[in-house]
C-alpha cells in the first residue's frame, strides 16, 4: 500500500478556506452547535449524506486502522452526536463526499474501465 505524503495534497481555494475558518474558530473556542432551521437543514442533509453512502455501498465493507488527532476524533464523535448517527458512519460518509469532490475537481474516471 502507498503511503500519501501530506506534504503532497493540494488544497483547492475552497477547501483552503473552509480550513482557515474551521482553524480561527476552533482557536478561538468558539465552537457552537447550529440551531433551529441551520441545524434541522445540517441533520437533513448529514442523514441523507450518510443513507446514500450506505445505500450506493454495494460492495463488502473494508476494515481499516486510522490515526488522526485525539482532538479531531473527539470532534468527530461531537458531530456525529448531534447528528444522531455513528461516528464512524459520519467518517465514512465524510470520505466518500470527499473523494466525490476531488475527483470531480481532477475530472478522473474511477469506473471499472477507465
Amino acid at each position: 500500500m502507498t503511503k500519501i505524503d501530506p506534504k503532497n495534497i493540494v488544497l483547492t481555494p475552497e477547501e483552503i478556506k473552509l480550513r482557515d475558518e474551521l482553524d480561527a474558530v476552533i482557536e478561538r473556542d468558539d465552537w457552537k452547535p447550529l440551531e433551529g432551521e441551520a441545524r434541522k437543514k445540517m441533520l437533513r442533509e448529514s442523514q441523507l449524506a450518510a443513507k446514500n453512502y450506505l445505500a450506493n455501498k454495494k460492495k463488502k465493507k473494508k476494515s481499516i486502522n486510522l490515526r488522526i488527532a485525539e482532538s479531531d476524533l473527539e470532534k468527530l464523535k461531537t458531530l456525529a452526536m448531534h447528528e444522531g448517527i455513528p461516528y464512524q458512519t459520519l467518517l465514512g460518509s465524510i470520505i466518500h463526499l470527499g473523494i466525490k469532490q476531488r475527483r470531480k475537481m481532477h475530472e478522473m474516471d474511477f469506473s471499472p474501465n477507465g
